[in-house]
């Protein structure tokens, strides 16, 4: 049976390539949306019982509470960045739909080379494909299908996981900024 690289031939590159992007978007996702980063609990908490911290801290939701201070009454402004960080918490999803809608098509590339390569090789006189070339043909087009797959499949699995995660900090990003905005025009 061949390897993974003697059986996906040239189409080892971008799958690789595709993988490496995949595995790289992933893991940078993991570390930058947990709810330390983005909505710390204490800060929601704080937010909910009508008291703005002094020191919001460095969180996504910190950094949105700082410059509601700054631009007080101009709900527009800070409107717009709670928008800019809610952006942000879709960052290198686009990648990872790229790489998800790739990759099996490079393997589908594959599949048809490998075809191409088994009926391109018909003896006229026995109309047998050559046994080296049939295995090689097969291989290329069973091998580079199941990686490309084999990439797809958990890549649109996190994507959707993220997908989801981004969707709900958002949620509570509005929810709390309309808490700090009622908790501002109590002060007034």
């Amino acid at each position: 049976m061949p390897t993974l690289a003697e059986g996906t031939g040239l189409f080892l590159y971008p799958l690789l390539f595709c993988a490496i992007v995949a595995f790289f978007v992933v893991v940078e996702r993991l570390l930058v949306l947990s709810s330390g980063r983005i909505c710390p609990p204490a800060l929601l908490k704080s937010l909910a019982n009508g008291k703005v911290p002094a020191d919001p801290g460095k969180s996504m939701l910190g950094r949105i509470v700082s410059i509601s201070r700054d631009y007080e009454g101009d709900d527009e402004a800070i409107g717009a960045l709670a928008r800019l960080e809610a952006n942000r918490l879709q960052r290198g999803l686009v990648v990872l739909e790229i790489v998800i809608a790739i990759a099996p098509l490079i393997g589908l590339l594959g599949t048809v080379t490998g075809l191409i390569t088994v009926f391109g090789n018909i003896s006229p006189d026995t109309g047998m494909p050559d046994p080296g070339m049939f295995v090689e043909g097969v291989a290329l087009a069973l091998m580079t299908t199941g990686v490309g797959l084999a990439i797809a499949i958990p890549g649109l699995v996190f994507h959707g996981f993220f997908q989801r995660k981004a969707e709900t900090f958002t949620i509570q990003l509005e929810s709390a900024l309309a808490l700090v905005r009622a908790a501002d025009k109590e002060e007034d």
